[in-house]
């Protein structure tokens, strides 16, 4: 969240909150110039457009955030958050991580069990404009 637009103000937050429990201040856009991004993943598999595309989308982010990037900025971002190096993290549950390959989940899931994902996340979506490939 960028919590102001100007940049001698901005102060980026992280949650992992759901988008109803986030302060009503942040929720009707009080703070001038606040911006929410949300980031969604297919719910079986990996951030599909991030890894067909990393430098498109994180450029499409900062423009959205009006800010400038330059090729340099670019290759950071994408540095730390790649799959490896977070792989390399002390993180508890990195067992999370798996391969970061679209389509990966077909090595886990059964036909049945990605059938019954498939609807209840069309059910879960329906109204939100979000829909994912069927990969």
């Amino acid at each position: 969240m960028l919590l102001n637009s100007s940049p001698e103000r901005s102060r980026l937050l992280h949650a992992h909150l759901p988008y109803s429990h986030l302060p009503e201040k942040v929720r009707s856009s009080s703070p001038p110039g606040c911006k929410l991004v949300h980031v969604a993943r297919n719910p079986k598999d990996t951030y599909e457009d991030l890894c067909r595309n990393p430098e498109e989308q994180v450029r499409k982010l900062a423009s959205f955030l009006g800010r400038e990037t330059s090729s340099m900025d670019v290759e950071k971002v994408l540095w730390r958050s790649s799959l490896n190096r977070l792989k390399e993290l002390e993180i508890p549950n990195s067992i999370l991580f798996r391969t970061g390959t679209v389509g990966d989940w077909k090595n886990y899931l059964t036909p049945d069990m990605a059938q019954r994902i498939d609807s209840l996340t069309r059910v879960k979506l329906q109204g939100t404009g979000l829909s994912f490939d069927d990969e």
